[in-house]
This record gives C-alpha cells, sequence and structure tokens, in this order.
C-alpha cells in the first residue's frame, strides 16, 4: 500500500501544473507588443531627427553661396552712382552761357544825341513826316528828350520810359537813332525763338534779327534793331497799349493790333494786316499784304500794295475773300472783329 501512497503525491503535483494557467494570465505579456511600438516608434522619431538634422546641414552651404554672390552684385552697384555726377557737371554748364545778355543793351546820352544830329537832315526829308497821320520831324523836341537821360540807359527803358507820353512821330525818329547806332554793332546777331509772349510791363530788345518760327503775342514793348521775321501771327492787344519797333522789314503772315507798330523800312504779311482802335497808331513806311483792314485807326502809311484794303468794319463777303469761302465769318457775342478769331484758327 506503500506504493499508493508514493503515488498520490505525484498527483498533488499535477495540480502544480494546473499553476501553470495562473501563468497564462501573465500571457499579457503579449502587451509587449503593444510596448515594442512605441518602442518601434522611438526609433522612428529618432531616424525624423536624425534627417531634420542632416537637412539644414544641406542648406547652410546653400544658404551660403548665395550670400556671396549677393556680395559680387552688390560691388559694381555702388561703383555706377559713383560715375555718374561726372557727365552731369557739364550739363549744368551749358546754361551758363548768356546770349540774353544781348537783349540788354545799352545807350548814351551823348551818343544819343550825337547820332540824331548825323542823321537828321535824312529824317527832315522823309516823306513820312509828312504824312496826315504823323507829325514833322522835329530835333531839337526828341534831343531834350535825350538830355533827361541820366549818362546811359537801355533801350528797353528808352522806349517804355523816356519816350513815353509823346507822340508816336518821337518814338518812331527814337527809333531811326538807335538803329543807326546799333548798324554796325559787334553785338548784332540772329536770334531764333519757337514763340514770343510778352505780357504787360515785360520789354525785349534784340541788336541784330529776330526770327520766330510760331506766333507773337505781344502786350508789351518788343524792339528789334534790324529785321523781325515771324513765320505766325503778330497780335497786339484789342484795346491797349503795346510797341514792336523793328529798324528794319517785318515780315509776318498776318498782323492784328489796337498798339504801335513802328517799322523803319517795310512792313510784309502774306495775308492780312489788321489795325484796331484809335488810342494808339502806327507807322509804316511801306506795307504790303493781300489784305488791308483798319478799323478806326489812323495810321501814317507810307506806299501801300495789296488786293483788298478795306477802311471800317468787313462784311461777310469780304472776311471770306480773306480768309476763304469756308471760314466761320459770323460775328460772335464776344467778338468784337472776327479777325483776330480767324487769323488764330
Amino acid at each position: 500500500m506503500s506504493p499508493e501512497t508514493k503515488l498520490r503525491p505525484r498527483r498533488i503535483r499535477s495540480p502544480g501544473v494546473k499553476k501553470k494557467p495562473a501563468k497564462k494570465p501573465a500571457k499579457p505579456a503579449t502587451k509587449k507588443p503593444a510596448a515594442k511600438k512605441p518602442a518601434a516608434k522611438k526609433p522612428a522619431a529618432k531616424k525624423s531627427a536624425a534627417k531634420k538634422a542632416a537637412k539644414p546641414a544641406a542648406k547652410k552651404p546653400a544658404a551660403k553661396k548665395p550670400a556671396a554672390k549677393k556680395l559680387a552684385a552688390k560691388k559694381p552697384a555702388v561703383k555706377k552712382p559713383a560715375k555718374k555726377p561726372a557727365p552731369r557737371k557739364p550739363a549744368t554748364k551749358q546754361p551758363a552761357a548768356k546770349p540774353e545778355v544781348l537783349h540788354v543793351p545799352y545807350v548814351g546820352r551823348e551818343e544819343l544825341i550825337a547820332t540824331l544830329a548825323r542823321i537828321a537832315p535824312r529824317l527832315a526829308a522823309d516823306p513820312i513826316y509828312a504824312n496826315e497821320s504823323n507829325a514833322p520831324f522835329d530835333a531839337a523836341e526828341l534831343e531834350r528828350y535825350f538830355e533827361t537821360i541820366d549818362g546811359r540807359t537801355t533801350v528797353a527803358h528808352l522806349f517804355s520810359e523816356t519816350l513815353q507820353g509823346m507822340i508816336q512821330s518821337v518814338r518812331y525818329s527814337g527809333l531811326l537813332v538807335v538803329r543807326e547806332i546799333f548798324r554796325d554793332d559787334k553785338q548784332a546777331m540772329l536770334t531764333t525763338k519757337p514763340a514770343l509772349v510778352l505780357r504787360l510791363g515785360q520789354s525785349l530788345v534784340v541788336v541784330g534779327d529776330l526770327v520766330v518760327e510760331g506766333d507773337v503775342e505781344n502786350d508789351g514793348i518788343l524792339v528789334v534793331t534790324g529785321d523781325l521775321t515771324i513765320r505766325g501771327a503778330y497780335l497786339g492787344p484789342t484795346f491797349d497799349y503795346s510797341l514792336v519797333a523793328v529798324g528794319g522789314t517785318m515780315s509776318v503772315g498776318d498782323v492784328s493790333s489796337s498798339g504801335e507798330i513802328l517799322v523803319g523800312d517795310r512792313l510784309e504779311a502774306r495775308r492780312v494786316v489788321h489795325l484796331l482802335y484809335n488810342d494808339y497808331s502806327s507807322i509804316l513806311p511801306s506795307v504790303k499784304a493781300q489784305a488791308l483792314v483798319i478799323e478806326d485807326n489812323f495810321p501814317a502809311l507810307g506806299t501801300v500794295e495789296t488786293e483788298l484794303r478795306i477802311d471800317g468794319t468787313p462784311t461777310a463777303e469780304q472776311l471770306r475773300a480773306i480768309f476763304g469761302a469756308n471760314a466761320a465769318v459770323e460775328r460772335e457775342d464776344d467778338d468784337d472783329s472776327p479777325i483776330r478769331r480767324l487769323i488764330r484758327s
């Protein structure tokens, strides 16, 4: 019976094998794969970190190269502006030329008186002074006004102040004296302008010849000792004073003015000479134009060569004869004379 008793303890051990199922709950150690997953993530994070570290390392040399190029590009950019001021210096020197100095000539009292005495016999014989719209030549009267000059004066001041307030025959004589003074002057030159506008109170004196490619609008005083050539029109005021005094010949497209026009030799117009208003007058030894229109004005005229002369207000038919069959000749409300509008059109 003792053997059986020995076997039973072996059976008692078999329940010890049943303890193995107790170990089965330890199988949740299979959860270790879950733990392994984060463990697997860690190396993955390390790899990305390694990659991130590798990327900026690759960018650094790439960033250094363009930085070096930018510096290289800036160097010539700094040098270029340093060279620019050099060509600008001669550009500022160009306006330094002062041809306008020739437009401010001076005349002396003694010079004027001596020249007047020399040409007085010729002026006394000039038929323009015998015109009923002009006064006789008076050398003594002109000399008295020359005597008021203190030493020297500008030609502009001579015509705008010294000789103002008298009849136009004295200013005309003064023009002939000034022309004689500057006839052979070394300052005489050809002056060219694209256009010319002189406002009230402004004056311009040209020693020599003046050529204007466009129009001349003159509400001031313009004196030319030689010839005046205007490719466009000469337009003075309609009811105010202005003066153009030309020692030689005045050649122009059209003329319309109420101011004084004094010409030493001849006035030539390609189309029309229009003189209006009666406060001021003109002295023209010779006139040549397609048409001469005198509206309430009393100029002193020498010889006149014209196809059409109108004394008074022109009719629509006469205006069409001057400006063409399609000209807008109807008088407008603010239009004292359509001639000026037709000249501008």
